[in-house]
C-alpha cells in the first residue's frame, strides 16, 4: 500500500513522491517573544510556502545550528520582522535535503535531486553535508575572497574562536593551503582539538587581559591595556618567528577587535564577518592609518565560492567537524547551548526529516523509518 497524501505529515514521515502538503511543522519565532532561543522558538504548524517561478522547495533532512538563528530569536542586531514583514520567522541558514518542487523557470535542479541548499552539490551524509554551508563558505570567502589579501602558503593567520564551527574551518583552510594558523580558544581543554585540525599553535585568551572596548587612548587604563596587548602579540610571535600575522580571521567583534587591528602586520588585513560579543567596534586608529592596515567586512559567499568550499568537503580535504547532532525536539536547546558558548568544539547539526545520523539517501530514510 502506497503512502497516503495528507494536509500535514508527522515529523519524519515522507510524503508520497513530490506531494506538497498544505502545512508543515516549524520552530517559529514571533516578534512578541523575542529572547533566548528556548523561549523565542515555539513549535507551530504553518503553511508550506508557495514557490515562485525561480524558486525551489526542499524537503529538509538535516540543518545546521548557526548564530543567525540566535540573532533572529533575540531580535538583535535587527529583528528579522523589520526586514521581511512576515508574522513569523523560521530560523535556519543551511540545510541538506531533497528537491521536492521547482518553479517553471528553474533548470539547474529537478525534483529528487539531493542538495546542499545554496550549493547544489551531491549531499553525502546529510548531517555532515550541511556543515559546508554557510559556515565553511563564509570562512572560505574571508580567506580567499578579498584580493590581494588572500591566504597563501607560509602566511600567518590569527583565528579567533578556533575550536568553534567558523574558526575550525578557518584553521583547516589555512592548513590545506599551507598557511600557519594560530588559533585562539577560551580554555586549555580545546587546544588539542585545534592542533588536530592543523593549527601551528594555540593560545588561551584567558591568559591575557586585553579584551573589550579600547580604553581611552592615553587614559588611566590605556598603558596596562597596551602592555597586555603586546604580551598577546609576543605570544603569537612564538609561533611565527617574531612576525606579525598577515591576516586576522575576526568574528567575535567588540571584545577582540582592538587587539586584532593592533596585531595584524603592516599592510595586513583584519577580515570580519560577525560580532558575536557585540557590535560596538573600537580601535586605535593610529595603528590603522600609520601602518596602512586594512579592515574588511565579509558576508557569506557567492555561488562559486560556496561551491568551491563544498568541493573541499566532498573531496575529503576539509573535515565537517561535526561535534554534536541534535534531534528536532532539541533545536531551541541547541541554539541556547551555542549562545552560552557551552557547545563542544566543532559544528552542530539538527535532524529534521532524517531519523538518525549517517543516512545518505531518501531511500535510506524510508527504510529506517519503516515507510517502505
Amino acid at each position: 500500500m502506497g503512502r497516503q497524501q495528507k494536509d500535514i505529515y508527522e515529523l519524519g514521515e515522507i510524503p508520497p513522491e513530490f506531494h506538497v502538503p498544505k502545512l508543515m511543522h516549524a520552530w517559529a519565532i514571533r516578534r512578541e517573544r523575542h529572547g533566548r532561543p528556548s523561549s523565542a522558538m515555539q513549535l507551530e504548524q504553518v503553511p508550506v510556502p508557495e514557490i515562485d517561478s525561480d524558486e525551489v522547495l526542499v524537503l529538509v533532512m538535516a540543518a545546521g545550528v548557526n548564530y543567525n538563528g540566535i540573532w533572529a530569536g533575540l531580535g538583535e542586531p535587527i529583528s528579522p520582522f523589520d526586514i521581511h514583514k512576515q508574522p513569523y520567522h523560521i530560523a535556519g541558514s543551511d540545510a541538506a535535503g531533497i528537491v521536492w518542487a521547482v518553479g517553471r523557470k528553474v533548470t539547474r535542479v529537478k525534483p529528487g535531486d539531493e542538495v546542499v541548499i545554496h550549493c547544489n552539490q551531491d549531499d553525502g551524509d546529510d548531517e555532515e553535508c550541511n556543515g559546508g554551508d554557510p559556515t565553511l563558505a563564509t570562512a572560505y570567502r574571508m580567506l580567499f575572497g578579498h584580493r590581494p589579501h588572500i591566504v597563501k602558503p607560509a602566511d600567518n593567520v590569527l583565528v579567533w574562536g578556533a575550536s568553534g564551527g567558523l574558526g575550525s574551518f578557518g584553521v583547516q583552510l589555512c592548513a590545506v593551503t599551507g598557511a600557519n594558523a594560530i588559533g585562539v580558544v577560551s580554555s586549555d581543554d580545546k587546544k588539542e582539538h585545534v592542533l588536530s585540525l592543523g593549527a601551528k599553535g594555540v593560545l588561551n585568551r584567558k591568559d591575557f587581559n586585553c579584551w573589550g572596548q579600547l580604553p581611552t587612548v592615553n587614559g588611566p587604563e590605556f598603558a596596562d591595556y597596551m602592555k597586555e596587548s603586546r604580551k598577546f602579540g609576543k605570544a603569537i610571535w612564538e609561533y611565527t618567528g617574531k612576525k606579525d600575522v598577515d591576516i586576522v580571521f575576526e568574528h567575535p567583534g567588540e571584545s577582540t577587535f582592538p587587539v586584532s587591528v593592533f596585531c595584524v602586520k603592516r599592510g595586513g588585513m583584519v577580515v570580519i564577518c560577525a560580532g558575536t560579543t557585540g557590535f560596538n567596534l573600537t580601535m586605535d586608529a593610529r595603528f590603522l592609518w600609520m601602518r596602512q592596515k586594512r579592515v574588511q567586512g565579509s558576508h557569506f559567499a557567492h555561488l562559486k565560492q560556496a561551491s568551491a568550499a563544498n568541493d573541499l568537503v566532498i573531496n575529503r580535504r576539509i573535515d565537517p567537524g561535526m561535534s554534536e547532532v541534535f534531534s528536532w525536539a532539541d533545536i531551541p536547546a541547541a541554539h541556547d547551548k551555542m549562545l552560552d558558548n557551552k557547545h563542544l568544539p566543532g559544528n552542530m547539526a539538527v535532524l529534521v526529516t532524517s531519523p538518525k545520523p549517517g543516512l545518505r539517501t531518501v531511500e535510506d530514510v524510508l527504510e529506517v523509518s519503516g515507510q517502505i
